[in-house]
């Protein structure tokens, strides 16, 4: 998917890059939505089927996301949503 051709309309899609804020803590994070080959956190790269990444697909920019992770409930507001 070219996702840099696609009209953006700020809904969170595979290959999407989306800036969130953590409610929890303040902290300002993105993460670029990928499959599971290409997946790493630390180069930001999210897996679409894991559940930050479960949690933020279909979702729309300006939405308040609560997701249960291993680590406990986390709570995010999608800041933007990028096509890049």
């Amino acid at each position: 998917i070219d996702v840099t051709k696609l009209n953006n309309e700020g809904k969170v899609i595979f290959g999407s890059t989306v800036f969130l804020e953590d409610l929890d803590t303040g902290e300002k994070i993105n993460y670029k939505i990928v499959g599971k080959d290409e997946a790493d956190l630390n180069q930001k790269l999210l897996y679409f089927k894991s559940p930050i990444g479960k949690g933020l697909i279909g979702k729309n920019k300006g939405d308040l996301v609560e997701v249960n992770t291993p680590a406990g409930v986390k709570n995010f507001e999608i800041i933007d949503v990028k096509y890049i």
